[in-house]
């Protein structure tokens, strides 16, 4: 008989601790965030049914605030390095951090309990870090104004005095440049190792289809970003070589005349109005030599 009491109530209390139990399936803690700025940290909790015993955060497992809804002053912070809570802006479900400084870095875990007899708590974490992004967008260098058929493009992009250094990418008109075609330089830290610049370089040999189908143009762009929080873009175009009409042909027919005729041709002295080559000269070509002198005779009389 003891058996058959007992299975029952093993059954009730196992239901009831689900009723009672906290869901936290993850918090709302931004992966970057700017230097300056602020972030917020949300822990969506769902407590289903229970009580809201306390909300805990802590940073790389320290306590720097606590949320106690029955107290008369519920939210109490601690002074952390790299922490400053807003008050006014903070409560049981999100903190909002403020001013943020690269030492506000780090883990980012929420604490939730429900009140007793159970006292159950369930935690989640996320990391953040802050960024300082560039002053100014990605600097193109190198280059020239035009292209022509096999010239060398040579062209560096910078990124310069970010943290973490910056991601970039280059493409020719629109599209991604091919792995070859880059070349990569080694990360520059500035005078104090605390903020750093990078960048890629873009070299190949210049051929039709590195230039836009529609201008003739050769479009170059660059950017740099960091994560999900900072996106800058540098784009410089160069102009193809314009196609030459093809003045071949017609030199070529200028010089060229029917078999009957020759073309007239210049005297650095003159010719008299009474000159006509076309009809002289082509008989002086026919006639032996003998008769030279009689033909032009003729001619000049």
């Amino acid at each position: 008989m003891e058996l058959f009491f007992f299975t029952p109530l093993v059954i009730l209390t196992t239901v009831t601790n689900v009723v009672d139990s906290i869901r936290l399936d993850h918090v709302g803690v931004p992966s970057y965030a700017i230097q300056g700025k602020q972030a917020v940290l949300e822990c969506p909790y769902d407590l289903e049914g229970s009580s809201l015993y306390s909300v805990k955060w802590y940073k790389n497992g320290r306590e720097f605030f606590r949320f106690l809804p029955k107290n008369p002053h519920p939210m109490t912070v601690y002074v952390r390095q790299g922490v400053e809570v807003d008050k006014d802006r903070s409560n049981e479900k999100s903190v909002t951090l403020t001013n943020l400084v690269h030492a506000t870095t780090g883990r980012f875990r929420c604490e939730v309990s429900t009140e007793g007899p159970s006292f159950d708590t369930v935690s989640q974490y996320g990391d953040l870090l802050v960024v300082v992004v560039p002053p100014k967008g990605p600097q193109i260098t190198g280059g020239k104004m035009r292209y022509s058929l096999g010239d060398l493009v040579d062209v560096n992009c910078t990124s310069a005095n970010s943290k973490p250094a910056a991601d970039i990418l280059w493409f020719i008109n629109g599209q991604p440049a091919s792995r070859e075609y880059l070349v990569p330089y080694p990360i520059k830290n500035n005078s104090y190792d605390s903020l750093h610049s990078s960048s890629v370089g873009l070299r190949f040999r210049a051929q039709r289809q590195h230039f836009s189908p529609e201008d003739g143009d050769m479009k170059l762009k660059c950017t740099a970003s960091i994560g999900d929080i900072y996106w800058q873009v540098n784009e410089k175009s160069a102009e193809g070589l314009k196609s030459k009409r093809d003045s071949d042909s017609s030199n070529y027919q200028s010089f060229v005349h029917d078999g009957n005729q020759l073309p007239e041709l210049d005297s650095p002295h003159g010719l008299s109005s009474g000159w006509s080559s076309s009809a002289c000269l082509k008989p002086l070509l026919l006639l032996p030599i003998l008769s030279i002198v009689t033909s032009l005779c003729q001619c000049l009389a």
